[in-house]
């Protein structure tokens, strides 16, 4: 059986690196990019099984990757992980419609911080099916 493949996309380093370390030791095979732009080229370029993605990229933003891969994702999860996913000097209007917007488009809004064991709950359940 071929492990999930997960693909962050996060500019924290750091937390990708312990991200990454936890899901390989939990037997997935994981891929990292630190920007939007590298991250876009590898989620269009391989079949991940899930997506972690941050909003606030390098490059382009996760937003951005969110709209881009929309209903072509397929099988693919998307779990939104982002400790400020609206931009707060939007006006409520335009901040409500992105936050539904995220919504409708991602399988599952993660906020940062986030606990680890409940990232992986979430990951074996969307792994799963």
């Amino acid at each position: 059986m071929t492990p999930t493949k997960i693909l962050i996309i996060d500019d924290d380093r750091d937390l990708c690196g312990e991200l990454s370390d936890i899901l390989a030791a939990e037997g997935y095979a994981v891929s990292i990019a630190f920007d939007g732009v590298t991250g876009k080229a590898l989620a269009d370029r391989q079949d991940y099984d899930i997506l972690l993605l941050d909003l606030r990229l390098p490059g382009m933003s996760g937003l951005d990757i969110l709209r881009s891969i929309g209903s072509a994702r397929g099988r693919r999860a998307v779990l939104v992980i982002s400790g400020s996913p609206l931009d707060s000097s939007l006006p409520k209007q335009e901040r409500d419609d992105t936050a539904s917007e995220i919504r409708c488009l991602a399988d599952r809004l993660i906020p940062k911080p986030f606990d680890v064991e409940e990232l992986l709950e979430v990951v074996r359940e969307f792994s799963r099916r």
